[in-house]
């Protein structure tokens, strides 16, 4: 996966290209599709969508390896991202990203009701509920006695 095409010869260029195209889908394939039989589970995959032409100009650009593995952790880089986020919209939205980075690289992506929800924390409850006392020596208003004197009757 780390030579470059463009530093062999003509005739193995395109072989080197092919072998890398194969390694990453098998890659892709190992980590996102699994069968039930062998203790794996299928996840559905949409297919990448065409790349929008306004962006890329020529349809027929072929990106640099180094161009598409930025775009391959760029990837990696959303899907962590969704699985952090709780928020719908905000998920939604990096979704898209995804989806957009993925298709321009023609990739296929997991849909987005398969990615991981954050794990939501315990509460956070006192052991015993805090006793409310005003600080001593301190005159205060009448109206904070007053105050101090319901607490100490609710408590009671």
């Amino acid at each position: 996966m780390t030579i470059s095409p463009n530093k062999v010869t003509p005739d193995l260029k395109d072989k080197i290209i092919l072998y890398q195209n194969e390694c990453d889908d098998v890659l892709w394939n190992h980590w996102t599709k699994e069968d039930k039989k062998d203790g794996i589970v299928q996840i559905p995959i949409l297919a990448p969508r065409e790349p929008m032409p306004q962006l890329t100009g020529n349809s027929s650009i072929r990106l640099k390896m180094r161009d598409v593995l930025t775009m391959q952790q760029q990837c990696r880089d959303r899907m962590r991202e969704i699985e952090k986020t709780e928020s719908p919209a905000i998920r939604a939205g990096l979704f898209e990203q995804l989806r957009f980075i993925a298709d321009q690289i023609g990739h296929n992506v997991p849909d987005l009701d398969h990615f991981a929800f954050p794990p939501c924390p315990p509460p956070l409850l006192p052991a015993e509920p805090a006793k409310l006392i005003p600080l001593p020596g301190h005159r205060q208003p009448t109206s904070v006695n007053q105050f101090w004197d319901i607490v100490r009757q609710l408590e009671n």
